[in-house]
């Protein structure tokens, strides 16, 4: 059940935000081009709201529904504006554009504007499941490291800030460490992950002087720093 439950965070639920934030920036994407070839040939004229009808569905949610007409060669065209701002009122006049090939075809600049907002909406939700979902993956990734890679004992160089990364103005902690390989004569170089507390004073007092790290044997460059053994001192 856990599992299912990890999995569902960590692939699932992102996945869904990044083909919501998609389909909804792909939306826009497409009712900006429409809209572009429609102003291309349209002819602006002055409208005149002649109703404005409000309703409330059953979660209480309120719509309204404006109604205009406008005249083009003397002939009266009209229908539903399909948008709405609190500033509306029966009897003000708005500026419409319209099809000449087909007046009854008209919109409101201003109705364009749903569209232009949906992209950064949209390109939200895709961020955050793109972000939860690289977590996720790195998440994985470490954990199988630490069930098959290489365990190695890393001399603790350094504890400094991670000057890179700040949160309200605050930069985290993190372990330099490294390994001497004497069959390759080459010293490799790990950082943890990010710490939000100042271990430096746990390390002297318990005078401890290496840290776990898993590492590909194939890759060395992929590894994991095992800072676990402050989790009795640190609240991460």
């Amino acid at each position: 059940m856990k599992n299912n439950k990890n999995t569902f965070i960590q692939f699932i639920f992102p996945s869904i935000f990044i083909t919501v934030g998609f389909f909804i920036m792909a939306l826009a994407i497409f009712l900006n081009i429409q809209n572009s070839k429609f102003m291309k040939n349209a002819i602006d004229a002055t409208a005149e709201i002649t109703k404005i009808t409000t309703s409330r569905d059953s979660d209480g949610d309120v719509s309204h529904l404006v109604q205009v007409i406008f005249h083009v060669d003397g002939k009266s065209y009209g229908g539903n504006l399909g948008y709405y701002s609190s500033d509306m009122y029966e009897g003000k006049t708005i500026n419409i554009y319209y099809d000449p090939q087909n007046p009854n075809n008209f919109k409101s600049n201003s109705s364009n504007i749903a569209s232009f907002i949906m992209i950064p909406f949209g390109g939200i939700f895709f961020a955050v499941g793109c972000f939860i979902l690289y977590r996720g993956i790195k998440s994985s990734s470490l954990k199988k490291l630490k069930e098959y890679g290489r365990r190695i004992d890393a001399k603790i160089d350094d504890v400094s800030f991670n000057t890179s990364y700040s949160v309200n103005g605050r930069n985290p902690y993190v372990i330099e460490c490294s390994y001497f390989n004497e069959i390759e004569d080459k010293v490799y170089s790990f950082t943890s992950q990010n710490i939000w507390t100042n271990i430096q004073p746990i390390i002297d007092a318990k005078n401890i002087t290496t840290i776990p790290v898993y590492i590909d044997e194939n890759n060395p460059s992929k590894y994991f720093v095992d800072i676990s053994i402050f989790d009795n001192y640190i609240g991460n």
